[in-house]
């Protein structure tokens, strides 16, 4: 028998797990300490990858197109993905936009749409478009704008 998470939709046959998952998504409980950065984390396993990728530096996953090399291959099937194939599957509720990366979105939303109440005081001299922050707008016109000059 399935066991359901009181918080959300997350289930599984092991109790101890839908404990877990409620500490560490829901309760942000972080019991593994990085002994070289001190940062925490819910599960070992997210320590150990941490370990790897960000101290050890080890990149195991190569893009056959280009450079790139990853932790992790799921990070290297975005890149891939996002990259190289030009998929961008995550789509913006409140406007046109996608983006490759979910991070990328959620960056977006926050900037953006979860910000709309506030003066939006960078207009772009070019376009239409305004933002809440001077780098966002300096990026936008460099970006869209000046590519031909």
């Amino acid at each position: 028998m399935l066991k359901k998470c009181t918080y959300c939709d997350y289930s599984s046959k092991n109790g101890a797990d839908v404990r877990r998952h409620a500490d560490v998504v829901h309760k942000k409980i972080k019991l593994h300490r990085c002994k070289i950065c001190n940062s925490c984390f819910g599960y070992s396993g997210t320590l150990k990858n941490h370990i790897k990728s960000i101290h050890e530096k080890k990149r195991d996953w190569k893009c056959p197109h280009c450079d790139f090399a990853a932790s992790r291959k799921w990070t290297l099937e975005n890149h891939m993905s996002s990259i190289h194939m030009k998929e961008k599957p995550f789509k913006c509720d409140n406007c046109d936009k996608s983006y490759g990366h979910k991070a990328a979105l959620k960056r977006h939303v926050e900037n953006i749409h979860n910000n709309e109440e506030e003066t939006l005081e960078y207009l772009c001299p070019y376009c239409d478009q305004s933002y809440n922050q001077k780098d966002l707008i300096t990026k936008h016109v460099t970006n869209y704008h000046l590519i031909n000059e």
